[in-house]
């Protein structure tokens, strides 16, 4: 099961992957993580994670806005 993705519009965020591996879908982007990693997401950019079989910690950061994100129907479709 994958999470639910979200796309926010008005900042941009900050990934830093730690412990496991696994991938980030950006938009139509598929991006392979390791541990260390680091991935800036612009503003407007639909993502979402998945863990590898070991699992994947990631640490996101960027400001808060309330009300600035949005769930996306339908993201991991696409995906092989």
């Amino acid at each position: 099961m994958k999470p639910s993705p979200t796309a926010t519009d008005s900042r941009k965020r900050s990934t830093l992957s730690f412990p496991g591996a696994g991938r980030v879908k950006l938009d139509d982007e598929l991006v392979e993580l390791s541990p260390l990693d680091a991935v800036r997401v612009s503003p407007g950019v639909a993502r979402s994670f998945e863990a590898g079989p070991d699992g994947l910690e990631v640490l996101i950061f960027g400001p808060h806005v309330d009300g600035d994100g949005e769930t996306v129907a339908d993201f991991w479709d696409s995906v092989p």
